[in-house]
């Protein structure tokens, strides 16, 4: 059961502009993150603690995650963003409730 938890299920989501969104599902939490790219750069919010799939989805697409941002303290689950930012070298954005 322990893998479950980890799985992420990415989808493209349409937008109607050049910029791609992707969502990914952590189905068995329920929990949506997404990844935005444009331009050869990418910004993940809400990240996963498992950052592998967000580090494909962007190199599958060309780009290079530069922002990790959180927008909210998880309160049901562990986040991944200063993971993410930490192994690429992300500018981190916080939600002042996270920075204490």
């Amino acid at each position: 059961m322990t893998a479950w938890g980890r799985v992420l299920v990415a989808d493209e989501v349409s937008i109607g502009s050049p910029t791609r969104v992707v969502q990914l599902r952590r189905e068995a939490r329920g929990c949506l993150s997404y990844l935005l790219v444009s331009g050869g750069e990418a910004l993940a919010v809400d990240p996963a603690p498992g950052i592998e799939p967000y580090v494909e989805e962007a190199t599958a697409r060309s780009a290079r995650i530069t922002r990790v941002f959180d927008t909210h303290v998880h309160a049901d689950h562990i986040s991944g963003a200063r993971s993410l930012a930490d192994a690429t070298g992300a500018r981190l954005h916080l939600s002042s409730g996270a920075i204490a």
